[in-house]
């Protein structure tokens, strides 16, 4: 949104209107560059030229809506997968027509494969070539991010239907879940039972680190960069209570040190949850999994979003994380699309 003073031409135009005390207007739309003097916005209307001269303020809105609904809902498909590009984002992205091409030293799928937006240009046979290509020089192995329409499987998608024809196999479905952030922060608040005490970072300090998976610690500086790429994030852990000698309370032989962890990327009016991980040893504790840490860092989540002006919430997991899934549900998350991996056989 782009607030602009009226030039003398635009309010002598309006003497006599209702318009005609009116000395400021707004402009919403996508920037689609900028150079020394002026700045272009493709708006709903059309094409808006604006003289830098003229602007009072600005500000970063997020996605408009693409259906009727609410806002975690009314997104488009396309939309919120460019949002969670931003919530993970790339240390290289290059657009291929709608296709963009994104690298990050092999630290995850997400930020190392050609995510699907639209038409790439050529034909599939050749677009699926410069994607070998394009990770062939990165020594990378090639791999493509497919949004499913909603309601659509994999083998509806006419892109993996002919990939599949030319040697390339679907990987197993990704789940997109959405929801509003006061519903989760309020049904956490209403089922929550751990007693951890919760940690939030501006930035990727050793406590968090300490329960990064192998993954992440076998490309650590990539992770990092990935980690710590957005415009804003913060990072949150869960660690015991301290009594008031200092002395980290529980039975003996309870958990002491960060217990687990989750990453949130704040963009205007969103927030994307990443990384929601346990201690591994604690994975298999009855005492532990009954503690709900999950749950409490997902509260934890949906307080910070509530605080950062990010009314909508979005993450990710496997389609076949059935407990996953249902603790996302509990808490009022909802899915919003599916996606799939393609990758050469």
């Amino acid at each position: 949104m782009i607030r602009r003073r009226l030039t003398a031409g635009e309010i002598a135009a309006a003497a006599g209107t209702l318009d005609a005390n009116a000395t400021l207007t707004d402009i919403v739309g996508t920037v689609r560059s900028v150079d020394v003097g002026h700045v272009i916005v493709d708006t709903r209307r059309g094409e808006v030229r604006v003289a830098i001269t003229h602007i009072v303020t600005a500000k970063a809105l997020g996605p408009r809506p693409g259906r009727r609904g609410a806002p975690h809902r009314a997104v488009s498909v396309e939309d919120l997968e460019e949002l969670m590009t931003d919530g993970w984002p790339p240390h290289e992205r290059e657009w291929f027509g709608r296709w963009m091409l994104r690298a990050a030293g092999g630290y995850t799928g997400r930020a190392n494969s050609a995510l699907v937006l639209g038409e790439p240009g050529p034909s599939t046979a050749d677009a699926l070539a410069t994607v070998r290509r394009w990770y062939d020089a990165r020594a990378l192995p090639p791999l493509i991010q497919v949004p499913l329409s909603p309601g659509f499987s994999a083998d509806d998608d006419p892109l993996v239907q002919e990939a599949t024809t030319l040697g390339w196999e679907a990987l197993r479905p990704v789940r997109v879940m959405t929801a509003a952030s006061a519903d989760v922060a309020a049904a956490a608040r209403r089922t929550s039972t751990s007693s951890m005490r919760t940690n939030v970072s501006p930035t990727l300090d050793d406590a968090w680190w300490s329960l990064a998976d192998d993954r992440a610690r076998t490309h650590e500086s990539d992770a990092r960069r990935v980690l710590e790429g957005s415009d804003k994030q913060v990072f949150l852990a869960l660690t015991p209570p301290v009594d008031t000698d200092g002395i980290t309370s529980g039975a003996a032989g309870a958990p002491s040190g960060a217990v687990a962890h989750a990453r949130l990327a704040l963009s205007p009016g969103w927030a994307g949850v990443f990384a929601l991980a346990t201690r591994p040893d604690l994975a298999t504790r009855p005492d532990a999994r009954r503690q709900g840490l999950a749950r409490q860092l997902l509260r934890a989540c949906a307080d910070e979003a509530l605080r950062a002006d990010a009314s909508s919430m979005y993450l990710q997991v496997a389609a076949d994380n059935a407990p996953a899934i249902a603790l996302y549900e509990s808490l009022g998350f909802t899915t919003h699309h599916r996606y799939v991996y393609l990758q050469p056989n």
